[in-house]
């Protein structure tokens, strides 16, 4: 008996009735075809470096980004170490540092795959396109006089360009996009929350201290005993009277023979020339002894407070800066529950920057063993 066999079925690839099954990496290698070995531990090496450039970059930009933001008083006082003797901008800031690497640990948990950050840094990658357009515009507004004609050309055309990559980024909101901007929003958060915390103690702390011409008055009067040497009080503003100067004075009923009222204002330019630093100016009559001294200094410069007096001593100063003692105004932040001006989460926000603010000895470079911390407590 003859035995027929029944042709064996080969499914069709390209059929809807073939089963499928999503292609993986190994799928997407031998379609690439075979790979060199030898190629591997050079592109390792090669992705290595690549990983190392961008991560110093990551880590300058964060370090000047803060700093420039301190000094425009939306951050508070950070430590700054300088890392190089010839580089001025060579800088390394802990606390940027420390927020960096923890920073690092939440991505690694949250997106676990290159491919899912990937998705994030697209988003912020145009973002900050948008952004830096923006601000380009408002600088060739103010500063270059720019007619508008030319501003809407040139905004037309790149919020068009740049605004289709970043509409096309948006669809990946949820998958990974909302990372940047909850990092924009935490910053920006704290930002604002220092500032007006700032303008709120700033005005208790005025209202505390008095005007400076009351003080004058009441030393002129005899109600205080003069001692010899020479006392730098450190404020922020000329008009009230320093905090330590007038709690020394009511403490200890002492003001000493030479007093000099020394603050510091940071200019828009890089550096300040050394014979532009200090601005000299004499208040009351010259036998109350107390001169105000303006120290200006670039964003690129440190806020030296020892090398005024040195600079107003070439100028005619009487000032001795290796014996002068130097006196700073500390306000201590108390939680109780008033909240002046902002709300809990905000105060208490606001708190913990403030005790995590840099010494100002070490951030005005003082001479720790001739500098007092004298202030008093705010209730907030």
């Amino acid at each position: 008996m003859a035995r027929v066999h029944a042709p064996r079925l080969i499914p069709d690839p390209c059929s809807s009735a073939a089963p499928r099954r999503p292609l993986g990496n190994d799928d997407a290698a031998a379609a690439l075809g075979p790979h060199p070995g030898w190629a591997r531990l050079p592109l390792v090496v090669l992705a290595t470096m690549a990983t190392v450039i961008a991560s110093q970059s990551v880590i300058s930009g964060a370090f000047s980004a803060a700093r420039q933001a301190e000094r425009l008083g939306y951050l508070p006082h950070m430590t700054v170490r300088h890392t190089g003797q010839h580089e001025e901008g060579q800088i390394y800031i802990p606390s940027v540092n420390w927020a960096l690497f923890i920073g690092v640990l939440v991505l690694l948990v949250v997106f676990r795959s290159s491919e899912r950050l990937a998705i994030a840094y697209g988003l912020g990658v145009t973002g900050t396109f948008l952004l830096t357009t923006t601000l380009f515009l408002v600088y060739a507004h103010i500063k270059l006089r720019w007619p508008l004609w030319r501003l809407i050309a040139l905004g037309t055309v790149l919020y068009v360009v740049e605004g289709l990559f970043f509409a096309a980024n948006t669809v990946k909101l949820f998958h990974g996009g909302w990372l940047p901007l909850a990092i924009a929003g935490i910053m920006g958060a704290s930002m604002l929350t220092w500032r007006k915390g700032r303008r709120i103690v700033m005005a208790y702390q005025s209202d505390v201290e008095g005007p400076l011409t009351d003080f004058i008055r009441r030393a002129r009067n005899g109600h205080l005993n003069e001692v010899p040497g020479t006392a730098v009080y450190l404020h922020p503003n000329t008009v009230p009277t320093p905090l330590a100067l007038s709690e020394n004075a009511r403490f200890n009923r002492v003001i000493h023979e030479k007093v000099f009222i020394v603050r510091t204002v940071p200019a828009n330019v890089p550096h300040v020339a050394p014979q532009d630093t200090v601005t000299v100016d004499r208040t009351g009559a010259d036998s109350d002894h107390i001169t105000q001294l303006t120290l200006h200094y670039g964003f690129l410069d440190d806020p030296d407070v020892p090398a005024g007096p040195r600079i107003a001593r070439d100028h005619g100063v009487d000032i001795d800066p290796d014996t002068a003692r130097y006196f700073v105004s500390e306000l201590t932040l108390l939680d109780a529950g008033r909240y002046r001006g902002m709300r809990k989460p905000f105060t208490l926000l606001f708190m913990a920057m403030s005790h995590n603010a840099a010494v100002p000895a070490d951030y005005y470079r003082l001479p720790r063993e001739r500098t007092v911390m004298i202030g008093a407590q705010l209730e907030l």
